[in-house]
């Protein structure tokens, strides 16, 4: 029997690992962001409620077949939006996986035995009692560590609500600006707060969180990253802090591709090839999903498509 506290608690996020990928759907996915002001601002749970109703109802008027959740985050201060397609029941999945999830990091950081670090301002939230918004501090971890060890399956890209910046403006400055009291007097509402996007489903990224979390070695780095994850469990017999070396590679300039698309491109590799012949070679039947990737791989300018010559990859500088 394995009394060692680091590998019971790698395995059991290991697991956790595959059910988050299993669950993950290029099809469907489940979409998130993060909503929130500045910390002078007051927010409330109620201003988000009069955000989403009052200052967006155009964003209110959703594609068809797509489905939005609101969830003010417990102190207001933050509101999480989910935007998916297909059957909401992913989202009741997604909940119940970030729930056993925190509860892992809870067991974990609880262990004296347990080589595990995690960052100081994820501290109360490890600590705190489980509720039925534990999804939302794994969220806040995920988002947390997408923005300090971006890899190709995890990173976010922090912008305004509905705002293209003008030059030299950051986005604290765009979200000081606050609307006018609503007619009741009750709540100034943000007019652009602060968002920070996902650009993998919710699925993905919790996999490859956790992946980064672990150290494992199937995780590429993309940019610089701090010396340590904001949560991490070393391997078993290391306690270094350190990351495993397969892990250490960095890739510049990588474009954000999926899985379907990562496959696309591997199998064109540095040659011409058309539609009918690169769907076989990626893996893929040649429907209607697969010629959609294709198109948005050229207007994303990764791919080329001459008449007569059919795809080829584009190199990135």
């Amino acid at each position: 029997m394995n009394t060692d506290p680091n590998a019971n608690a790698r395995a059991a996020f290991e697991r956790l690992i595959q059910e988050f990928a299993s669950a993950s759907s290029d099809d469907a996915p489940i979409l998130h962001q993060r909503l929130y002001g500045l910390p002078d601002q007051q927010l409330t749970k109620r201003t988000w409620e009069h955000f989403r109703l009052a200052v967006n109802p155009a964003y209110a008027r959703k594609k068809h077949g797509e489905w939005q959740e609101w969830v003010p985050h417990t102190d207001g201060t933050v509101c999480s939006l989910f935007v998916g397609s297909g059957d909401k029941a992913a989202l009741d999945r997604f909940r119940r996986l970030a729930d056993t999830g925190m509860a892992l990091v809870r067991n974990a950081a609880a262990n004296p035995e347990a080589t595990w670090h995690f960052d100081t301002s994820l501290a109360d939230q490890i600590g705190s009692e489980p509720t039925d918004n534990a999804f939302l501090n794994w969220l806040d971890a995920l988002h947390q560590t997408a923005k300090q060890c971006r890899t190709i399956f995890l990173h976010a890209t922090i912008g305004n609500w509905s705002y293209s910046p003008k030059p030299g403006e950051t986005v604290e400055q765009i979200a000081s600006a606050m609307s006018e009291p609503t007619p009741a007097g009750l709540v100034a509402l943000p007019i652009h707060p602060i968002t920070e996007s996902l650009q993998h489903d919710v699925f993905r990224s919790s996999a490859e969180a956790i992946k980064v979390w672990l150290g494992m070695d199937d995780v590429v780095r993309v940019g610089d990253w701090p010396e340590r994850p904001p949560i991490y469990l070393p391997p078993t017999g290391r306690d270094d802090g350190s990351v495993s070396a397969a892990a250490t590679k960095t890739v510049e300039q990588q474009p954000d591709v999926n899985e379907m698309e990562e496959n696309i491109l591997t199998a064109i590799g540095d040659k011409s090839m058309t539609g009918e012949m690169l769907a076989p070679a990626a893996g893929y039947p040649n429907n209607s999903n697969f010629r959609k990737t294709l198109g948005s791989l050229v207007r994303r300018g990764l791919l080329g498509n001459e008449r007569g010559r059919g795809y080829f990859r584009i190199k990135l500088p």
